[in-house]
């Protein structure tokens, strides 16, 4: 569904105006930020409606963007999910990486996006490839995108490359990481090992180990107002999260899974649900269930939220009802 706000802070982020000075710069980004309140307000209180001829009933579904709180506390959920399993994966260590392409490499926003990523494509691939070369018991990274708010607006990200192995060979790993990163992505980067137990001082340092980690991605989430970093990413599409598949060596495997799949047996105290929050429906099947076709309708200026089936929908609001049958007969027309 077309939004006049999110196509304009789209069509900013392809602007070839990326390239002139900070103040420009900073500018259009205020502008892009602009477009984003904008379009949190116009949608607020907005469902979006959908409607099955199989079961003649329509879905509501509240129209909620990743501006809204509905939406973080979402995300702060997986969050804690994904520490769940660092912790039970028993982490000791991992290299926390700093990537940045500076901006006069490129003409626009959007290709600052689409230059980055490929250059991380290509490096991830390649960097794979060398680390299974020592086939570590496992590893795999989280990625949290950025934007230098405070001097450049520059797309930068931040890496945790987390490798369980001899620990002893962990300058071995750092030396690759930070050669594989300056012959492949040419760009500003920083990579730095940190530990969760802290030598010197004899102590535990657990929690620091995640806070240090989360705290870059719970930062915008956690924002009471909408951050140029939010508005920008948003106007790009781009995600804030990201999780590399999971490339394992233990117990005979050799092979990748989700982050959110890592079998039983890498896990220190070998409970499935512990270790994963609780993300598996053990025994359930859903072979019996029907499929059910739904039309996509837009957008109503109605809270809604369910299913509701025509004759409900009839009793309660038969303008709203007439209303979205005009809809679905323009649809089927065109």
């Amino acid at each position: 569904m077309k939004n006049y706000y999110r196509s304009r802070a789209m069509n900013l982020a392809l602007m070839d105006s990326y390239t002139i000075d900070y103040s420009k710069r900073t500018e259009l980004s205020k502008e892009i930020l602009n477009m984003a309140e904008q379009y949190k307000t116009q949608i607020t209180g907005r469902s979006i409606a959908l409607y099955s001829q199989d079961i003649r009933a329509f879905m509501f579904i509240p129209y909620i963007s990743r501006f809204h709180r509905e939406y973080q506390i979402k995300q702060l959920i997986r969050i804690k999910e994904f520490q769940k399993i660092l912790q039970n994966l028993n982490v000791d260590h991992f290299y926390f990486i700093t990537l940045t392409i500076p901006y006069h490499l490129n003409k626009s926003l959007k290709q600052g996006q689409i230059d980055i990523n490929k250059r991380l494509n290509k490096t991830w691939t390649i960097l794979k490839d060398r680390i299974k070369k020592f086939e570590p018991e496992y590893f795999f990274y989280v990625r949290v995108a950025e934007i230098q708010e405070l001097n450049t607006m520059n797309i930068h990200y931040h890496l945790a490359l987390i490798i369980k192995d001899d620990v002893n060979k962990e300058s071995q790993y750092w030396k690759l990481i930070t050669a594989t990163l300056r012959e492949l992505f040419g760009a500003v980067i920083d990579v730095k090992t940190i530990w969760k137990y802290d030598i010197q001082k004899k102590k535990d340092r657990s929690k620091f180990l995640f806070l240090y980690l989360l705290k870059y991605i719970t930062k915008s989430i956690k924002a009471k107002e909408i951050t140029i970093t939010q508005a920008i990413l948003w106007a790009l599409n781009a995600r804030v999260i990201n999780f590399s598949r999971f490339h394992a060596w233990k117990y005979d495997y050799r092979g990748t899974f989700s982050i959110w799949s890592i079998p039983n047996e890498f896990f220190d105290n070998g409970d499935l649900n512990t270790a994963k929050g609780g993300r598996i429906i053990q025994g359930a099947d859903f072979s019996d269930v029907p499929e059910i076709s739904w039309i996509v309708l837009g957008s109503i200026n109605e809270s809604l939220n369910g299913i509701i089936s025509e004759s409900e929908l009839e009793k309660n609001n038969i303008q709203l009802l007439e209303y979205l049958f005009y809809i679905l007969s323009f649809r089927k027309d065109t």
